[in-house]
């Protein structure tokens, strides 16, 4: 787990999720900090990012050619959980 999820149009959610993130004790706190650095680590290289920006351009200036190699490069570029 990387964070809690609320949706936009319910504010118990939204409490609920505060609540949770504050009564974390300080050992949760860390482990919860080193699951996020470790995600962010992993997805969000310069690498994986600079191929998602292409992706991003060649799918708006080459649509008919993008979609067709789009979904197999989407997966590829996915986040890990």
């Amino acid at each position: 787990v990387t964070g809690w999820l609320a949706a936009p149009s319910d504010p118990g959610a939204l409490a609920g999720a505060i609540g949770a993130a504050l009564a974390l004790d300080d050992a949760a706190r860390s482990a919860f900090a080193r699951r996020a650095r470790a995600h962010i680590a992993t997805g969000f290289t310069s690498e994986l990012m600079c191929a998602r920006t292409i992706a991003v351009y060649e799918e708006l200036l080459f649509p008919q050619t993008a979609s067709a190699a789009g979904a197999e490069e989407r997966e590829r570029l996915t986040v890990p959980a």
